[in-house]
């Protein structure tokens, strides 16, 4: 497997439903191999493997990794890193590991063990050391790493970005007081300029993360309330209202309020197989599989099985990745089958989809099926899942993280009733 092959399998994480979206994975194929580095790259390579990769170097094998052998780097002037190590060329490349989910997974997966002692030193027991080295990444850097950056205005942009770096140190207050204050500021400019801001976009994105934000902490239904709330409030152009409605048909829908979910996707899916038609001039590849999963959780939801079935069919199709040509990433068909099948409470299914489609190695999924974890796709767990022989068969190669660490897998929030 070529080093660039590796490391978007090693790095193989989910979407978790709109907070805090991360990358997902390409389709895994075998692709040529890449072209010859240019000369400072190759040069930057080879350093990196002469100092993480000789043989007084502390480096694994891991099956699911092959032809590599890995190393775990932590300079401390830099968020800790895995080397992968090709000793085909003697070349390496370095995956960066700096945040509190994808190193709770690191933590937990059991061929990283010989590296636990330095992670934990960097870290701390706790990964409190990560978690301040979080709230200390330059604003800059959040920002380039968000996805719809470059299609923002550059102020709310910036807020966005903050909020989510909020998010991952666990700092959730201050996550929604940021997205707040700018939810503010384009009400404040509409109010001296109405019709004439031309922020819908960033409005929309804007609503969506705090509603998502009210269920990632109080669950579901209050953030269908949120979202409800603050489209009274603030007026969304027509053309960016789809989205920010299908997100709050989503939220219904798992709350178990499927009457009022449905009248809000039953005609957004009409209109949508409508406009089918026009599907060369636009539509964004794969948004069919969040109408279907939607009207399988609702219509099941209402008692109508059999009308559920085949939108269930739609979303289990999509074996491979969609892509979208105007945003970096769009969620992995897995989160999304594993949402309907949560909604659903299709326990034997959700298993079977993890046992199909398994995660990438640091897949932050893997959260889920920790006893003392939390929601990640979505905004539930099933009562019992994580504990069960299946799990525990499925995350075999993942250890139950000691007490330590339970606070930071919950994302330093409290229990929700019922979870």
């Amino acid at each position: 497997m070529m080093l660039r092959a590796a490391a978007a399998f090693l790095i193989g994480a989910l979407a978790p439903s709109g907070v805090a979206a991360q990358p997902a994975p390409p389709p895994q194929v075998m692709k040529p191999p890449p072209p010859v580095p240019k000369s400072s790259e190759q040069k930057e390579a080879r350093a990196l493997h002469k100092a993480y990769c000789s043989s007084d170097s502390l480096t694994i094998r891991d099956p699911q990794v092959p032809d590599l052998r890995l190393g775990f780097a932590t300079d401390s002037d830099q968020p800790a890193r895995i080397i992968l190590c090709s000793d085909r060329g003697e070349w390496a490349r370095a995956v960066t590991i700096d945040s509190i989910d994808t190193a709770l997974v690191f933590m937990a997966y059991r061929p990283f063990a010989p590296f636990w002692p330095a992670a934990e030193a960097r870290w701390g027991s706790d990964l409190s050391r990560l978690r301040d080295d979080i709230r200390a990444i330059p604003i800059e850097q959040s920002i380039a790493s968000y996805p719809y950056a470059s299609l923002m205005v550059p102020r709310y942009a910036r807020g966005m970005a903050a909020s989510r770096n909020a998010t991952n140190a666990g700092d959730h207050a201050e996550a929604r007081t940021l997205v707040e204050r700018e939810i503010g500021h384009i009400a404040m400019l509409e109010e001296k300029r109405p019709g004439k801001n031309d922020l819908g976009f960033e409005l929309s994105l804007l609503i969506g993360r705090l509603a998502n934000l009210h269920a990632r902490e109080q669950g579901p239904s209050s953030g269908a309330d949120m979202m409800r709330d603050l489209l009274s409030r603030h007026r969304l152009p027509e053309e960016y209202r789809a989205n920010t409605d299908i997100n709050h048909a989503a939220l219904l829908a798992e709350a178990g309020r499927a009457d009022e979910a449905y009248a809000i996707i039953a005609p957004l899916m009409a209109d949508f197989q409508v406009r089918q038609e026009d599907i060369e001039r636009y539509k964004i590849p794969g948004s069919v599989r969040e109408f279907s999963w939607i009207m399988a959780c609702t219509l099941h939801l209402k008692g109508d099985t059999a009308g559920a079935v085949p939108h269930a069919a739609v979303v289990n199709a999509y074996d491979q990745q969609p892509i979208d040509p105007y945003v970096t990433w769009t969620k992995s068909s897995l989160s999304i089958q594993l949402r309907m099948n949560k909604c659903t409470a299709s326990k034997d299914a959700y298993l079977a989809s993890i046992q199909r489609n398994a995660p990438g190695i640091l897949s932050t999924l893997w959260i889920e099926l920790q006893d003392n974890g939390r929601p990640i796709i979505g905004h539930y767990r099933f009562d019992g899942v994580a504990g069960s022989d299946e799990a525990r068969a499925l995350s075999a190669d993942y250890r139950q993280l000691p007490e330590s660490y339970w606070p930071a897998l919950k994302a330093w929030m409290p229990d929700r009733a019922g979870e």
